[in-house]
């Protein structure tokens, strides 16, 4: 989706049948057409454009699927198959089923594909429907066969998303390589999805929800700013427990991205500023990302990747540290309330 949601989105790739010369009205290009048996289906394709109105799907499409293909198998149950979404370099498995041209799944979101009419010969377009959080969003995928299409197949898929009012698509470029499906290491090549992300209702989400619903009477002290009083209450390291925000996708981000984070916070030469040392696996490979941050009347502030002010507020737990977020992007300003602590779990209580 895009991933668009995707790691979870692009995962539902699959459908498509009859193909025809291209046509150019909206009611032909948009129209379902029947798909005769999985048969069809099968099979290794690549995902060359996406689009959908799913809030910041172009940046998860663009981070998760520029080397992305998909794999397409026969289950044991005959209007079963398997997808199978092999990133670079991780993999993610799911189950559709076919009922009536149109494919079906539970996990990671409530999902349904109906297959579109395409003059490429070797194609798959998909239109799908997709429930996050209650919400239903629209995506529009294009697979092929091969790692490229030709700009009339190109055009026509565009012409398709902009008769169902979608954002203009996101081209994939697949460039970067893809992960070696037959090489005998990849199971330690490779990080495998499929259970994090059928298991995005966490128990730390559910606690994040509950201290974000906390009565009114006490909230005035719990989201009251404390003060900090110098740099070396923050030093030291540090694991992410919780998160929550107002930015759109940020908790499938969180949970495909900031899984395995560590921070470890150093002084800098000044004597207002801190190093932050960001160390996480990202996909299966472990990167390190420095910020500088500046504290001045308790607020820390940065000026990348994005404007930021953070402030304390207060806590029961000992040694945590619950930072509260205002970040710009595009032009947006959104929230966000963060856990840390010098453990790597916190108590229930907390």
């Amino acid at each position: 989706m895009m991933k668009c949601v995707h790691v979870a989105v692009a995962v539902l790739s699959l459908l498509s049948a009859g193909q025809s010369a291209p046509v150019s009205s909206c009611e032909t290009l948009i129209h379902p057409i029947e798909v005769n048996g999985r048969e069809q289906l099968l099979g290794k394709w690549t995902p060359i454009a996406e689009c959908t109105d799913f809030s910041s799907a172009k940046l998860l499409t663009n981070m998760l699927m520029a080397s992305e293909r998909l794999d397409i198998t026969a289950a044991n149950e005959s209007d079963t198959i398997n997808v199978i979404q092999l990133g670079r370099c991780y993999t993610f498995t799911t189950q559709m089923t076919l009922v009536n041209s149109t494919l079906s799944l539970a996990q990671p979101f409530p999902s349904s594909v109906v297959s579109l009419r395409t003059g490429c010969p070797d194609c798959l377009i998909f239109s799908w429907k997709f429930t996050i959080g209650g919400q239903t969003y629209r995506a529009l995928q294009l697979l092929s066969r091969r790692n490229t299409v030709t700009a009339d197949e190109l055009k026509e898929f565009m012409r398709q998303a902009e008769c169902l009012n979608l954002p203009p698509p996101t081209i994939l470029h697949q460039e970067t390589g893809f992960c070696p499906d037959d090489s005998p290491s990849i199971e330690t090549a490779t990080t495998h999805l499929t259970s994090p992300m059928n298991d995005m209702g966490s128990e730390v989400s559910k606690t994040l929800e509950r201290i974000m619903n906390t009565p009114v009477s006490s909230c005035e002290t719990l989201i009251h700013p404390i003060e900090v009083n110098g740099r070396e209450q923050l030093l030291g390291k540090w694991t992410p427990i919780a998160e929550g925000t107002d930015f759109p996708s940020a908790k499938l981000l969180t949970n495909m991205l900031i899984a395995s984070v560590r921070l470890d916070i150093t002084a800098a030469n000044e004597s207002d500023t801190i190093n932050v040392i960001q160390s996480q696996k990202i996909l299966g490979r472990c990167y390190t990302f420095t910020t500088q941050m500046t504290l001045v009347n308790s607020t820390r502030s940065l000026a990348q990747p994005f404007p930021s002010s953070v402030v304390s507020l207060r806590t029961g737990c000992p040694d945590c540290l619950i930072s509260s977020w205002k970040f710009t992007i595009g032009g947006q300003t959104y929230r966000a309330l963060q856990l840390l602590s010098r453990r790597n779990t916190v108590t229930a209580e907390s």
